[in-house]
């Protein structure tokens, strides 16, 4: 039995200490070969006392272990700078979840290079810092945030559509650009580029971030700080594509 709830301890040593005093009884029997008073006595009473110490002390190592295995597998699900989910456990997350479609969105700070090369790493890091935390307050109640990796954001949202994921999408990027950090008593603001995409039910999670992370691209090309919705990328591909082939001979 798992042991990870004070309610499950002392259930164990309720449980070991009446299979002890039976097993005791048992053997006594065997031994003896009577069930007087004064052979029984003793077989109830030792394991009365010894079990149940030995058990709680047992099922408290138990309890801390169990404790010490939940905190370790949350460090390995979170990255640390920010408290957000790390990529590994987004992406086991969005896999769990083939049924459910929903927005990937792809957010990176702008010119964050220079943000570290002009104020050092250490303001870099606030930065991502306080970006993560827009980002986290943004995706909630139903959607999940996660730093992929340097400056670079992922958010996964169910149950949106391509309109709903864009009103999102930018009222993200207008928070990340409302906010700041103060840097010797001066406010230090960013932007962030944004790309999205549309996930369908089923849909191979590597497939959509790839197109997500086309329209991050894109964003980026187009000056930044701006949203890009990847399915519009397709769709205005097309239409031109289309208006090709009626032109030519």
């Amino acid at each position: 039995m798992r042991i990870n709830t004070r309610r499950k301890k002392w259930a164990a040593v309720a449980v070991v200490t009446l299979v002890s005093v039976i097993a005791s009884v048992i053997v006594t029997v065997i031994v003896v070969g009577t069930l007087d008073p004064q052979s029984l006595r003793p077989a109830i009473i030792v394991p009365l006392l010894v079990a149940p110490l030995a058990t709680h002390w047992g099922a408290e190592r138990l309890l801390e272990i169990d404790k010490l295995n939940q905190q370790l597998a949350h460090l390995n699900r979170i990255d640390q700078m920010t408290q957000l989910y790390n990529r590994a456990c987004l992406l086991e997350k969005l896999e769990q979840e083939p049924e459910e479609a929903g927005m990937i969105l792809i957010a990176d700070i702008d010119h964050f290079k220079q943000i570290n090369d002009t104020y050092g790493h250490d303001v870099g890091d606030l930065v991502i810092i306080e970006v993560a935390r827009v980002l986290q307050r943004s995706s909630l109640p139903e959607g999940i945030a996660a730093r992929f990796g340097g400056e670079e954001f992922v958010i996964y949202v169910p149950r949106l559509d391509l309109e709903a994921a864009e009103f999102r999408a930018e009222a993200i990027r207008q928070a990340v650009e409302a906010q700041s950090v103060m840097i010797d008593g001066r406010k230090l603001s960013c932007t962030i580029s944004i790309g999205i995409e549309i996930r369908q039910m089923q849909e191979n999670v590597g497939d959509v971030l790839k197109r997500a992370d086309e329209a991050l691209y894109r964003a980026k090309a187009q000056g930044r700080n701006q949203v890009v919705a990847a399915r519009r990328l397709a769709r205005a591909g097309k239409s031109r594509e289309t208006a090709q082939a009626r032109r030519a001979p």
